[in-house]
């Protein structure tokens, strides 16, 4: 058994076509088919951050996509992973989010983070 579940959880066709090299064929079909979470597994398999960062806000889950771009080191893919959490209000996850960001020295970003975490306006200046 993998680290990655989501792998073993594969059919044997696709696992051995992963084996074969066809990452990125694999990750479309995946995708294609709403397999977005698996597809970002896959494609991180091949450190290809980018379009592992797209998929796993398809999947649901803005901090690993967060993570994925943050890997990547591209400047619009970090940019659109810390736009998507404008659309959430979940302390928890902006928190997350900006414990990634601040081990980064994206500070900024993480106070901004941060500060919509809290309804308090003081929490807020003082994330700020």
């Amino acid at each position: 058994m993998s680290a990655q579940p989501e792998l073993d959880a594969l059919a044997p066709e696709l696992r051995a076509r992963l084996q074969q090299g066809e990452h990125e064929r694999v990750a479309a079909e995946l995708a294609a088919a709403g397999g977005h979470r698996t597809a970002a597994v896959v494609l991180e398999q091949i450190w290809e951050f980018v379009g592992a960062a797209a998929q796993w806000r398809a999947a649901g889950e803005p901090v690993r996509a967060l993570e994925a771009a943050l890997r990547s080191e591209t400047p619009l893919a970090i940019d659109e992973a810390i736009a998507a959490f404008e659309a959430i209000d979940d302390a928890a996850t902006l928190a997350a989010a900006a414990a990634r960001l601040t081990r980064r020295k994206r500070h900024h970003d993480a106070a901004r983070l941060l500060a919509r975490a809290s309804d308090e306006p003081a929490a807020r200046a003082q994330a700020l």
